[in-house]
């Protein structure tokens, strides 16, 4: 069974935030997921002010107003199950 986790990142003050990465604190046997895959998913205020280079796992640029979401998948393993994690 695999599980994709949904990471929303809301720039809610009055400045740009840059340079912004996730990581997942994880207690599964398997490997930790790793945030990746951003999108812009609010555009609010100016448009087009929040920039990201490449899809890297990380974005480059956040405006006020605007979300950035992040994807990442786990695949349990039979040791999560065995153990309740």
């Amino acid at each position: 069974m695999t599980v994709t986790y949904t990471y929303v990142v809301a720039n809610t003050g009055n400045q740009f935030v840059s340079n912004i990465s996730l990581t997942d604190a994880h207690t599964g046997s398997g490997p930790a997921p790793t945030p990746a895959n951003e999108t812009l998913t609010a555009d609010n205020g100016i448009i087009n002010d929040s920039t990201d280079a490449v899809v890297d796992g990380s974005w480059d640029r956040l405006a006020p107003g605007d979300e950035v979401t992040f994807t990442a998948s786990y695949v349990v393993t039979q040791n999560d199950l065995d153990t309740l994690q």
